[in-house]
């Protein structure tokens, strides 16, 4: 009797033990690793028509329903020229925005991939655009991890492959909940300049790009009385990069390239009104002018062919 009362006890003990595990299996397959509610990005907002810059902040407002998947629906200052999707979900390690055009979903990042993968982002496209479908092909380079308080992120230094045929431009390095330097593709005519990333931020982890750049910091254009009509052209560039700027002759100009890994791989003082890049790799890079008192003169996107 005593045995069966223990044998009885046992079977209810494991009942109640699967049903906790589907519990938690329910509510960890719905808990989100990108774009929880509450996260934001600070990103860096120029023109290329302006020395002056300032930030901006995405930020996930809320969870919502969209075409019956639960979603982040995100608020803040998108790509004016094309981006305005607001709506992201992630599913087995990939994510995806809604897309606005075709009233479905498009895959942005993929998280599972390994070296060699290559997946496409379907772009949005307009008359900015040569008016037919776009897509970005990315493909894998390498895959690491990376700390960030206390939490180990995945990393994808990704290519993208086709960015000669296709208006936008993206990868670079992307990690995991963060994302890439661009929170979207940016299309190469759009001005102002699509976002570069300064800081990241959630309920566990904080990230900063550079320690050198505040999240919020902006220029004003009390600059543009020493220094005028900064333009780096051409571009998309293959051997030399000509650069026009108004300044006094005693005022020390220094250039940086950075590629979409956050390396930077080419810098100097401005001596002339051109630059060689011709030893750099085909790429997107994040091109620099910085006066003598560390302000940024120009920063612009620049394809090297």
């Amino acid at each position: 009797m005593k045995t069966s009362h223990i044998a009885k006890l046992f079977s209810i003990y494991k009942f109640v033990l699967v049903i906790l595990i589907l519990i938690s299996s329910v509510y960890g397959s719905s808990a989100q690793n990108w774009a929880p509610v509450g996260a934001k990005w600070h990103f860096t907002k120029h023109t290329n028509m302006s020395s002056a810059f300032s930030y901006t902040t995405i930020e996930v407002e809320k969870d919502t329903m969209v075409l019956g998947k639960k979603c982040s629906k995100l608020i803040g200052n998108f790509d004016p020229c094309i981006w305005q999707s607001n709506i992201m979900y992630e599913s087995n390690d990939s994510v995806y925005f809604y897309h606005t055009q075709n009233n479905d979903f498009s895959l942005l990042y993929d998280f599972g991939a390994n070296p060699g993968d290559i997946w496409e982002i379907n772009n949005i496209t307009s008359s900015f655009g040569l008016g037919f479908p776009d897509t970005s092909r990315i493909l894998v380079d390498s895959v690491d991890q990376i700390l960030i308080d206390g939490e180990i992120l995945r990393v994808l230094y990704t290519t993208q492959i086709n960015m000669i045929e296709s208006d936008y431009e993206f990868g670079g390095m992307i990690i995991e909940k963060i994302g890439a330097i661009s929170f979207y593709p940016w299309l190469f005519s759009c001005d102002p300049v699509a976002g570069i990333i300064r800081c990241y931020e959630d309920d566990d982890i904080f990230y900063q790009r550079d320690s050198n750049i505040a999240c919020e910091y902006s220029t004003v254009n009390t600059i543009d009385l020493e220094i005028e009509n900064v333009k780096a052209y051409p571009n998309p560039v293959n051997d030399k990069l000509r650069i026009t700027i108004d300044f006094p002759f005693d005022q020390k100009i220094n250039f940086q390239m950075i590629d979409m890994s956050n390396k930077m791989v080419l810098h100097g003082t401005l001596g002339s009104t051109t630059i060689d890049v011709s030893s750099l790799l085909r790429g997107v890079y994040v091109f620099n002018l910085v006066d003598s008192s560390n302000e940024v003169i120009l920063t612009t996107k620049i394809l090297k062919l």
